[in-house]
């Protein structure tokens, strides 16, 4: 009918006043499909082609029939994920079925995934795979990151970014800018390697800004390893995490620019468990760039938490390439209680 196939709603954002478009629809590739136009800004806007046919703008990807899921394997479907998730669609999931290398794009790209209007609150599944090459350079602009803004619900795991990644922003920066609703985010299993530069507030390794700590945040066995500078109020792991927030097992071997009080792992109030990082902060047990590559952190990580885990690992010297701190990666080497694989 009309009404299905997405005419009324097009019709409908066609008559209305102004730019914005209030009525959105899922139609036929999307979930839930909707029977006729909603005003729900988490669905997806509709377009009409030049033949009269009417559709959502996934971007070129569509989801798994099975399990709804975007699968991602190549920089441009990252890309377009990231159009999807940024006109609207905000509750979508993926999963990378390869590593990303955006060596080409050169920082003109289309992320970051989710804005202050559009917040990504689906799941993000990295699978274990690397991001190489991410390099955002918006020093005038806020909410900077692989993912720009999330909301409540979102859950980001498995993924990690290289040491060939640099995200530069004005403020709300890191591998998540910032999340700016209420909820749950859930971040495991999530590594930084690169560089993450604030021109002023809240630079963080993995999150930049829990925003007016509207949201509970939970970070479970994340790292960062490159440099975290900020002109104020930044730390390695979350410029401001919020309050209520729990963080186990993680770790960080960066020196940060921008800590206001000691606070070098994060700021704000969390629940510390099992967690490590050059100073002692915030709850932490200090270690060091030496214990790092002896695989002593790695053993640490994984035996002295509430219970044993099999996340972390290590190539030590004797297997190739030799890993100079733990990763989560588990084709490497497991790490024992002498550091030896």
């Amino acid at each position: 009918s009309r009404i299905q196939s997405g005419e009324l709603c097009y019709l409908l954002n066609e008559e209305s006043d102004g730019d914005e478009v209030i009525w959105r629809q899922n139609l036929p590739g999307l979930t839930p499909i909707d029977a006729h136009p909603v005003l729900d800004a988490t669905h997806a806007i509709v377009h009409k082609d030049d033949t009269g046919y009417y559709f959502n703008d996934t971007g070129g990807i569509v989801p798994d029939e099975r399990t709804d899921t975007f699968t991602i394997a190549t920089p441009d479907e990252l890309m377009d994920f990231a159009t999807l998730v940024n006109q609207g669609s905000m509750k979508v999931s993926a999963i990378l079925t390869a590593d990303i290398d955006l060596s080409r794009y050169k920082g003109t790209l289309t992320l970051p995934i989710g804005t202050v209007h559009s917040p990504f609150k689906g799941t993000f599944d990295g699978d274990g795979h690397t991001i190489h090459h991410l390099i955002i350079d918006r020093p005038t602009n806020g909410y900077v990151g692989l993912f720009g803004v999330v909301g409540g619900g979102a859950c980001i795991k498995n993924v990690v970014l290289d040491d060939d990644c640099r995200l530069h922003g004005q403020a709300y920066v890191g591998l998540i800018g910032a999340v700016n609703d209420r909820g749950h985010l859930s971040i495991e299993n999530v590594g930084n390697e690169g560089e993450v530069i604030s021109e002023t507030i809240n630079a963080g390794g993995i999150l930049g800004c829990n925003m007016g700590s509207l949201a509970t945040v939970s970070m479970t066995n994340c790292y960062v390893t490159g440099p975290v500078n900020g002109s104020s109020e930044s730390a390695a792991l979350s410029g401001w995490i919020g309050s209520g927030a729990t963080i186990k097992g993680c770790y960080s071997l960066t020196d940060v620019e921008g800590v206001s009080e000691n606070d070098y792992l994060f700021r704000g109030e969390a629940t510390v468990s099992n967690c490590y990082d050059l100073y002692g902060a915030n709850g932490a047990k200090k270690t060091s760039v030496r214990e790092a590559a002896s695989g002593q952190l790695c053993y640490y990580l994984n035996t002295r938490g509430e219970e044993p885990i099999d996340i972390w690992r290590q190539n030590l010297p004797g297997l190739s390439p030799v890993d100079s701190h733990p990763l989560l990666d588990r084709s490497r080497g497991r790490a024992g209680g002498r550091a030896h694989v």
